[in-house]
This record gives structure tokens, sequence and C-alpha cells, in this order.
């Protein structure tokens, strides 16, 4: 209480001017600052530690999250064509092959690795097996393009459908 009272006082006396009127001929002078000591004592608890600046890390905007990773966009274009390929193999079913409901639809799972080559893949549907076998092997004859990072996972379903052979009309 005594040092907040001194520092008042002195800040006070720092502030008048003798020679009210008077321009000043030179800037008054500052009294020297006065140190403070703070003392925290056993019962008061000490101030709450600042957390550490965490830096946020910003996210590529890639599919697996790497800088130099797969951009949607390219990938959306080389499936494409895996796709369309797929498509060609469907295509292919013998007119005379009975679809359950005229559709076929076909679970495509694969994973994409860093040099671009197709792992892990599968794919389920109801079509006959020599369709099975071309959809697989068009899906692993893709080439994606090189990135870095970590692969990339990947599953969409393909519906296929035609239409059914109507019977002849009773004549």
């Amino acid at each position: 209480m005594l040092r907040a009272l001194v520092l008042v006082l002195v800040g006070a006396s720092a502030c008048k001017n003798p020679q009210a009127g008077v321009a000043p001929t030179q800037p008054a002078k500052r009294p020297a600052p006065v140190a403070v000591e703070e003392t925290v004592d056993g019962l008061t608890p000490p101030p709450p530690r600042r957390p550490p600046d965490l830096a946020i890390p910003v996210r590529a905007n890639t599919l697996n999250g790497d800088p130099n990773g797969p951009k949607q966009a390219e990938f959306d274009t080389v499936q494409a064509q895996a796709q369309a390929k797929v498509q060609a193999c469907l295509d292919a079913i013998p007119a005379g092959t009975n679809l359950p409901g005229g559709v076929a639809r076909l679970a495509i799972k694969f994973e994409v690795q860093p040099d671009g080559t197709t792992k892990n893949g599968s794919i389920d549907g109801a079509v006959p097996p020599e369709t099975l076998n071309c959809a697989k092997a068009a899906l692993t004859s893709t080439a994606f393009p090189k990135f870095s990072g970590s692969p990339v996972k990947n599953a969409f379903t393909l519906t296929y459908s035609r239409p059914q052979a109507q019977p002849a009309p009773a004549q």
C-alpha cells in the first residue's frame, strides 16, 4: 500500500509545472521508473500457465492429406476411364443371360498405391464369372497418376441395367 502511495505521489509531482503560464525551454525530466515486486504468498495459487502455441497443421487439398498427394480431379478422370472399361465388360454379357430384375450391381473396392497401381481390389456382384474376371482385369490394369504419401482407398457401386427380353405376344 505504501509503495502505491509513493508511486502516486511521485507521479503527481512530476505532472506539476512550477512555472505555470511560462513556456518551458526544456522538457520536464521524468523520474526514473520504480521497480515493484509482486509477491505471492503460499495461499495464493500461481496464475494459470499459458498453453504452448500449437500450430494447427494445414491439411493439403489432396485425397491422402500429403502436400504432393493425389488430387480429386485427377482420380475422378482415371476412375471414369476404369468405369468405362468395366462397363464394356458388362456390355459383353450375352443377351440370353438372365440378370435378376434386369439389373447387375457391382461393388468395387480397391486401393491405389503411391506408384499409381491398384492393389487389394475386389469386385462383387450377381454377374457371370467371365464378367467378374473381365472387370477385375480392367480394374487392375488401370494406372493412376503417381503421388506421395499414403495409399488411397476407394469404393463405389456400379449399377448396370438392360431391358429384359419380353416374351413374344400371343397371337
